[in-house]
């Protein structure tokens, strides 16, 4: 979990492409001591979890203004929100998710400090326009923005299904996870906030406790839990790109790549700049159902480019400090132009 440069070699000879033909890739140096696919991290605790839902809130203008769900710092370390998201999750009746939805945290630069709580105040479009202070006077809090309060976009919360919330790792390791309206409670139709017991079980799921008023930013049935100790330093994570090494300009480029760590892995992110834009931007990467990290470049991306820019990025996480991002564990591969020119064939790899 270190942030230390990857020590990952890439090899294998340049393909060459024909006019108009598909890149070979070439092969990638295995890495050492890991097998492919990576397995399960060996310790990913809770080290967020759920201690408060309200679904059933306060209204303004006929709707749900102010529901919220609130979190926790179940760890002895600080961690950045920005490292983690939030997902709306459709159960089926054994809790196995149907579905889920992404609900995107608009405020960034958050840290929590060992054991505190941070209040995501669900807002839908119609109540975007509300302040900060119209969400303190509905709960007679003094929540600040960026720091106890974080605004989340998403279309509302549903009052008369079981529905709940899961916490995961930016990488998509979840961290917990919680339902309400569950086993015929009717929480939604009361106003009031469902509180939630703490776990020690990784990746598990916070139990229901009962209802109580609404009281954000408190996490009362949390008071007397212990802290999670936090794993000890560990390896840097482990990047392997499986992607091709060459593309064929105005064509898609499809970029694969797996990554793993001794602990929570936190993220893994792609930097792309190309010849003619040669301003990284970065993009998050989500593992998907095998465990893979995929990004897809549409032949708008490639077109009239001679080569393309596309290192990744791991962070196993700082465990007394939030994260840098300029600081992390890399992988990086070019790729180059193959197709022919005019006069001549050209195959660039830098």
């Amino acid at each position: 979990m270190a942030s230390l440069v990857a020590a990952v070699t890439l090899a294998g000879p340049q393909a060459q492409a024909t006019e108009g033909a598909a890149a070979t890739a070439a092969s990638a140096a295995p890495l050492p001591t890991v097998v492919w696919p990576p397995p399960e991290p060996e310790r990913y605790d809770p080290v967020l979890q759920i201690s408060e839902i309200v679904a059933n809130s306060p209204n303004y203008d006929g709707t749900d203004a102010f529901e919220y769900v609130e979190v926790r710092n179940a760890s002895d370390g600080a961690l950045a929100w920005d490292d983690f998201r939030i997902r709306y999750v459709y159960p089926l009746a054994d809790l196995n998710p149907i579905s889920t939805v992404e609900w995107p945290t608009t405020t960034q630069d958050i840290v929590l400090a060992p054991g505190a709580t941070l209040v995501l105040w669900i807002r839908s479009e119609a109540t975007r326009g509300l302040s900060v202070a119209d969400f303190n006077a509905a709960y007679g809090t003094a929540l600040v923005e960026g720091e106890t309060l974080g605004m989340v976009d998403a279309s509302g919360l549903s009052n008369s299904v079981m529905r709940g919330f899961e916490i995961l790792t930016d990488s998509g390791i979840q961290a917990a996870r919680a339902y309400y309206n569950e086993d015929g409670n009717a929480d939604a139709a009361h106003l009031a906030g469902v509180q939630y017991a703490p776990t020690e079980d990784a990746g598990g799921i916070n139990a229901r406790e009962g209802l109580a008023a609404p009281s954000p930013g408190v996490a009362a049935t949390h008071a007397d839990a212990a802290l999670i100790a936090t794993a000890p330093q560990g390896r840097e994570p482990r990047l392997r790109d499986e992607s091709p090494t060459q593309f064929t300009p105005g064509t898609t480029l499809d970029l694969e790549a797996w990554a793993n760590d001794d602990g929570l892995l936190h993220s893994v992110e792609i930097e792309v700049w190309n010849n003619r834009d040669t301003a990284p931007v970065r993009h998050s990467l989500t593992k998907d159902e095998i465990g893979k990290f995929r990004f897809h470049l549409s032949g708008a991306d490639t077109v009239g480019r001679e080569s393309l820019h596309l290192p990744l990025h791991g962070d196993g996480g700082q465990p007394s400090a939030p994260r840098t991002r300029d600081h992390r564990d890399t992988c990086t591969r070019t790729r180059g132009l193959a197709h022919r020119r005019r006069t001549q064939r050209s195959a660039a790899r830098r």
